[in-house]
C-alpha cells in the first residue's frame, strides 16, 4: 500500500506538468497575437528594400513580389495574419502607344457594359409585363368561375357579368401588350457597341488563374508595358508602400523603390 501511495505521489506532479504544458500549447496555438510592425527586406542584399531589380521583359510577364522581397513581421511570433498586395491609384504607362490602346479598349468596354445594362433592364421590364398578363388571365379565370357559381335570377345577368369581366381583362391586357411592344422597339433601337481586341492594363495583380484582381495575397503581378505604379503592402491595419518602375525602350529591369508607410 505504501508503494502505491509513493507511486501516486510521484505521478501526480508529472501529470500536473503535462496538463499545464498541454494547456499552454493550446492557448498559444489558439490565441491571436497581433502584428505590431513589419519590414520589407531585399532578398539579394538582406537589407531593408530601397530598390529591387526585376528582369524585364523576361520569359514570362508574370512576377511575384515574394521572389524579390521578404516580409519580416514583428513580433516574429505574431499569428493569424495574411499579407495583402494591391495597386494604389492608377498605373502610369510610359509607352503612350500602349496607353492609348488600353484607354480606347476601356472606353469601348464601358460603352458595351452600359449597353448590356440597358438591355438587361428592358428585358426585366418585359418579363414583369408578361408576368402581369399571366396574373390577369388567372384573375379572369377565377372571376368567371365565381360568376358561374353565383346566384343569378336570370341567365342573361350571368352572361353579361362574364362579358364585362372579359372586357376589363382585354382593356388591361391591351395596355400591357402595348407597353411590351414599346419596350421591344426601344430595345431594337439601341445599337450594340463594338469592342475591339482586349488590351490588359500596363500592370495588374492577378489571381491564381492569371486573371486581373484588385488585390491578392500571393504577390503575383503582371507587367504588360513599361510603367510606374505604387503597391501597398497590407498586414492587418499596418501598410507600407513601394513603387514599381519599368521604364524606357529596351529596358532590362523593373525597379521597386520604397516610398514610405501608409
Amino acid at each position: 500500500m505504501k508503494k502505491v501511495m509513493i507511486g501516486l505521489l510521484i505521478l501526480i506532479p508529472i501529470l500536473i506538468l503535462l496538463i499545464v504544458a498541454a494547456v499552454t500549447n493550446f492557448i498559444s496555438a489558439s490565441a491571436w497575437i497581433a502584428v505590431d510592425d513589419f519590414d520589407i527586406i531585399d532578398k539579394n542584399s538582406g537589407h531593408e528594400a530601397e530598390s529591387v531589380t526585376v528582369v524585364f521583359p523576361g520569359e514570362s510577364t508574370e512576377y511575384s513580389m515574394y521572389d524579390y522581397l521578404d516580409i519580416i513581421v514583428k513580433p516574429d511570433y505574431a499569428n493569424r495574419y495574411s499579407i495583402g498586395w494591391r495597386i494604389s491609384g492608377g498605373v502610369e504607362c510610359m509607352d503612350k502607344e500602349y496607353e492609348n490602346k488600353y484607354n480606347k479598349y476601356v472606353e469601348e468596354r464601358n460603352a458595351h457594359d452600359k449597353y448590356l445594362s440597358e438591355i438587361g433592364a428592358i428585358n426585366e421590364q418585359i418579363r414583369v409585363a408578361y408576368a402581369e398578363i399571366e396574373e390577369l388571365k388567372d384573375a379572369l379565370d377565377k372571376r368567371i368561375k365565381e360568376i358561374q357559381a353565383g346566384d343569378y335570377e336570370y341567365d342573361y345577368e350571368r352572361d353579361e357579368a362574364i362579358i364585362q369581366a372579359k372586357k376589363e381583362y382585354e382593356a388591361q391586357n391591351e395596355k400591357i401588350e402595348q407597353n411590351i411592344a414599346e419596350l421591344n422597339a426601344r430595345k431594337d433601337s439601341i445599337k450594340e457597341p463594338e469592342v475591339g481586341r482586349e488590351v490588359a492594363p500596363a500592370a495588374m495583380f492577378v489571381d491564381n488563374n492569371g486573371n486581373e484582381a484588385t488585390s491578392n495575397t500571393s504577390g503575383k503581378f503582371v507587367v504588360n508595358s513599361y510603367c510606374r505604379f505604387n503597391v501597398i503592402v497590407q498586414i492587418e491595419d499596418i501598410s507600407k508602400t513601394v513603387t514599381v518602375i519599368a521604364e524606357g525602350y529596351n529596358v532590362e529591369r523593373i525597379e521597386l523603390t520604397k516610398v514610405g508607410e501608409g
